[in-house]
């Protein structure tokens, strides 16, 4: 018995001296990556959190008789690079009518491969031919007509194409349909004027510094459709601008919305 428990005593530190070992060469090597390498990832900053703010103006054109009151719409997004492929995103979206709509967003991106260390030609987005996939759950609250919070799920799948190029799709799975919402499914290409430099990837992750970027998006719902053109501008590592021009077709009462809209995203640790 008293053998029994000594190998059983043995054994546990053993297997305790194993995990303490594997982990510490974890945490070193990655305290040594983070030191000793410039740890600029599609995202910002390993270990380091972006946010960014976007103010818009929405012109609303109703059918005949229906009264038109302008939105104004307001966008907030807090994102935190955990590790070389996991990234926790939040947004908080406010648009205001003749009600006020609230918007929550939390969820994780997924990098299939390290895009800090795959040695492949890189855009904005990651390494070319390596793709990346979004999963956010969200809520949101009408305070007009006092309805309960609806909930949804929105995915997407983002493919680096070339150092200029890539593509993107994906779905909001609404549980229930607002009348503006006119993006359950969509997608669009992002171009990338210049490249990255081989030296210094993600100088800036929006796009390289010595260009900018233009995004073109549209998608579709049971309510109409929308086109999107997104326009990036990076001025320093750190900081880009983005400028945002959307045109909705809806179904009654609304017939179309147009959007324009002005932001900037920061990035910390750079």
């Amino acid at each position: 018995m008293i053998n029994c428990l000594k190998n059983r005593f043995i054994l546990s530190c053993i297997l305790l001296s194993l995990i303490f070992g594997c982990s510490s060469s974890i945490f070193s090597s990655e305290i040594y990556t983070f030191v000793h390498k410039n740890h600029y990832h599609p995202d910002g900053v390993v270990h380091k959190i972006a946010f960014g703010l976007t103010a818009s103006y929405l012109s609303v054109k109703k059918q005949p008789g229906e009264q038109v009151i302008d939105m104004q719409s307001f966008n907030a997004n807090l994102d935190w690079i955990l590790t070389n492929q996991i990234v926790w995103k939040n947004n908080f979206k406010q648009q205001k009518e003749d009600s006020t709509l609230n918007q929550f967003h939390s969820g994780f991106r997924f990098y299939l491969k390290n895009p800090v260390t795959t040695n492949r030609t890189k855009n904005p987005d990651g390494p070319a031919g390596t793709p990346l996939v979004d999963i956010t759950a969200a809520f949101r609250y009408d305070d007009y007509t006092n309805s309960q919070s609806s909930s949804f799920i929105q995915s997407q799948l983002s493919l680096p194409v070339s150092a200029t190029f890539s593509l993107f799709a994906g779905a909001n799975f609404y549980k229930e349909l607002h009348l503006t919402d006119s993006d359950e499914y969509y997608g669009g290409i992002s171009i990338f004027i210049s490249r990255y430099t081989e030296d210094l990837p993600y100088d800036n992750p929006d796009a390289p510094l010595s260009g900018g970027s233009i995004q073109l998006s549209g998608g579709t719902s049971k309510n109409g459709s929308f086109f999107q053109t997104t326009c990036i501008l990076p001025s320093s590592k750190s900081l880009s601008l983005k400028i945002i021009l959307r045109s909705d077709f809806l179904e009654a009462p609304y017939d179309k919305i147009y959007t324009g809209g002005i932001g900037f995203s920061y990035f910390s640790g750079k």
